[in-house]
C-alpha cells in the first residue's frame, strides 16, 4: 500500500482508515514533526514513513516466520521501523496514547520491550543538540 506524498497527515488519515486502527498520539506526532525526521542521520525518513506500514508489516511476519520464532504479530501490532532486514520495531495500537516499543531480532523467538513509551523511544533518535 502506498500512499504516494499526500503529505503527513492524510497519510496517517489514510493508513488508519486501511487498518481500522486509532494511531496513537505519539506516532502521530513524531510523524508531523517533519524537522525531526529531516535532520535525523541515523533513520532515513522514508523508513519512518506511515505509507511505509503494510510493506513494513509483511516483512516482519515473514522475518518471524524464517526465524521459526514463537511469536506472531497481533492484528493491531504496527511495524513502524525496519533495519537492514534483520530486526523491527512495532508498538501495539490498542488506545494507549503512548505505548511501549518491541523489537524482534532475526533468530530470536520472542520480541523484547526496549521502551516503555514510544515517546521516549523517538526521543533517543533526537540529535544532540549544543548548548
Amino acid at each position: 500500500m502506498r500512499y504516494g506524498h499526500p503529505g503527513p497527515e492524510r497519510a496517517l488519515s489514510a493508513v488508519e482508515r486501511h487498518f481500522k486502527w486509532k494511531l496513537p498520539p505519539a506516532y502521530r506526532s513524531f510523524v508531523l514533526e517533519d524537522e525531526l525526521l529531516r535532520t535525523n542521520l541515523h533513520v532515513p525518513r522514508g523508513d519512518l514513513a506511515p505509507d511505509r506500514l503494510a510493506a513494513n508489516r509483511d516483512f516482519a511476519d515473514y522475518l518471524l516466520k524464517a526465524s521459526n520464532a514463537d511469536y506472531r504479530l497481533h492484528a493491531n501490532d504496527v511495524v513502524f521501523l525496519i533495519h537492514q532486514g534483520h530486526q523491527f520495531w512495532f508498538f501495539r495500537c490498542d488506545g494507549n496514547d503512548d505505548p511501549a516499543v518491541f523489537r524482534f531480532r532475526e533468530g530470536e523467538q520472542r520480541p523484547s520491550l526496549v521502551a516503555r513509551h514510544l515517546s521516549a523511544w523517538f526521543a533517543t533518535l533526537r540529535p544532540a543538540v549544543a548548548v
